[in-house]
Order: structure tokens, then sequence, then C-alpha cells
């Protein structure tokens, strides 16, 4: 259930939000909620969605990362790190 509230913000915040929300074509509203719940680590609703999805297949995090044959152990590091990251924040 949805519920009104009022808060004071900055002027120079206020702007700056209206118009990135303009820019990502969502009310106001919808791009301050969407960033809290992404700040509360919230699922995004429906209406919250900022348009990434990420789909995959439910054995996805049994998939066993290959190195590259001339891959730094930093490199490869790193995208071991991004790839955990991304399927630790995407939920199931």
């Amino acid at each position: 259930m949805k519920q009104d509230i009022s808060f004071r913000l900055d002027e120079e915040i206020l702007e700056a939000a209206r118009a990135k929300a303009e820019r990502e074509n969502r009310t106001l509203t919808n791009y301050v909620e969407a960033l809290v719940r992404r700040d509360l680590g919230l699922p995004q609703d429906e209406e919250a969605n900022d348009g990434f999805v990420l789909w995959a297949p439910d054995d996805v995090r049994d998939y066993t990362l290959v190195r590259d044959e001339d891959e730094t152990d930093e490199s490869y590091q790193e995208r071991k790190g991004l790839i955990e990251a991304i399927l630790a924040s995407g939920g199931r």
C-alpha cells in the first residue's frame, strides 16, 4: 500500500533529481522510491524497475569460471569478483 509523505530537499538536489527522473522517463516519486529501495537492498517492484533485468538459467550458480589463457591473476580475480557480485545481488 502506498502512503503519501512530504519532506524538504535542498533546491539544487530537487532540480537535479527532477532532471534525472525526466531523463530516465520516470516520475520524481518513482525515481526517489527506486533509490531508496536500492539503498535498503529491497527488490525493485515493477513500477520502480530501472529498465535493467538480468535473466539467467537456474543452474547459473553451478557454473565454473574458466580462466583465459593469457589472463593475469589480478584480472581473473577481478572478473571472478564481478561475476560473484552480480550473482549475489540478483536474488534467485
